[in-house]
């Protein structure tokens, strides 16, 4: 292409050999122009999940691929997150200067969803955590910069800092070194429920941003293929068959809207919303 800006582009994207997933990206792009394109939840269920992301384009402005079929296609490999329960105990000891050191779960806005401080000497804390399903990340400071145990001052002692199973007997989830100088950092996802067959979401833990809404609504935590939106009283005013990285309500009027989520499992979510115009 090249000689006039791109409008719309639909990709195919995968972890490994897991699923597919559609995304249509609409916009305007002119030669040697560059976008970053935010795409929806990843279903990472089924297939060798091996830690490469797959991406293809399928068609640009309607037509089947492009005139440069070489750079159509890329792979790159990744660090997958750790993995934790929804519940689990992160496990303190304190060393002689606890006042140093504080931690924080932040979600994947950066919203503090847990803090903590400490006070007590060489006394051990263990705190249950409970989160939703999501991406986040374990932040542990020490404003001294010697960690929680250091060779060169053992005045100070030697503390511990473990991620334990809620279950009995307890388990080692993490173990953290603790010559970790200012701080040490996790990011984690935590997996939703499994049933006996295959993985199943929760509603509250699907996500629509922002919410309310006057332009373009985002939805994450849910692998959709087909979403259908509805006013309070039940019509049906949008239909969208192909996931989109943001769904464009910028034609609805200020209202309560229910947006019905199906993914290629068959499962069907329905979030509420609101839209509101300047």
């Amino acid at each position: 292409m090249g000689e006039k800006p791109i409008t719309e582009i639909t990709f195919s994207y995968q972890i490994g050999n897991a699923p597919e997933n559609n995304l249509t990206w609409n916009g305007s792009l002119a030669s040697y122009e560059e976008k970053i394109i935010t795409i929806p939840y990843i279903n990472w269920t089924g297939g060798n999940i091996d830690s490469i992301f797959k991406v293809k384009i399928l068609t640009v402005n309607g037509a089947s691929g492009d005139d440069n079929a070489y750079n159509n296609y890329k792979e790159e490999g990744f660090n997958l997150p750790y993995v934790l329960p929804s519940s689990f105990v992160i496990e303190t000891r304190t060393n002689s200067k606890p006042e140093q050191n504080s931690y924080t779960i932040k979600d994947a806005y950066g919203n503090v969803v847990k803090e903590r401080n400490f006070t007590t000497a060489n006394t051990l804390h263990k705190d249950t955590i409970s989160l939703g399903f999501g991406c986040y990340t374990f932040h542990y400071t020490d404003k001294g910069g010697n960690g929680l145990g250091w060779w060169a001052a053992p005045s100070e002692g030697s503390g511990s800092l473990r991620m334990l199973t809620t279950s009995t007997p307890l388990k080692v989830l993490k173990s953290f070194n603790t010559d970790f100088g200012n701080f040490v950092q996790l990011n984690f996802r935590v997996q939703h429920a499994l049933t006996t067959t295959e993985n199943f979401i929760k509603a509250e833990d699907v996500i629509l941003y922002p919410n309310p809404a006057s332009t373009t609504i985002t939805v994450e935590g849910f692998a959709y293929s087909q979403a259908t939106i509805t006013d309070i009283a039940g019509k049906v005013v949008k239909q969208i068959n192909t996931a989109t990285s943001s769904i464009s309500i910028q034609d609805l009027p200020t209202g309560v809207y229910l947006m019905q989520l199906k993914d290629l499992n068959g499962q069907q979510i329905v979030k509420k919303f609101v839209v509101t115009k300047n």
